[in-house]
């Protein structure tokens, strides 16, 4: 069977459609990505379950914060008093 892409059965706005599609499946996986990656960050700092979820409904907006004000301090260092 042949590719109808190639067959030129599908216009062009079948094929722009097709490219949308596929942006918005990479968008979904780096909001998801975004999402864990946050919940991540915020359990190893607050080990609370409810900020996690609520850095996890910011996603990379808590990840850049997390960046910028714990850059090159690690996770388990304890803060001096």
């Amino acid at each position: 069977m042949r590719d109808p892409w190639r067959a030129g059965k599908l216009g062009p706005s079948r094929q722009g459609e097709a490219v949308m599609v596929d942006e918005a499946r990479a968008a979904g996986a780096a909001f998801g990505f975004g999402n864990a990656l946050a919940m991540l960050l915020s359990w190893s700092v607050n080990r609370s379950v409810l900020w996690a979820l609520v850095h996890g409904f910011l996603s990379w907006v808590y990840v850049i914060h997390y960046m910028l004000v714990h850059a090159g301090k690690r996770p388990d260092a304890k803060a001096p008093r």
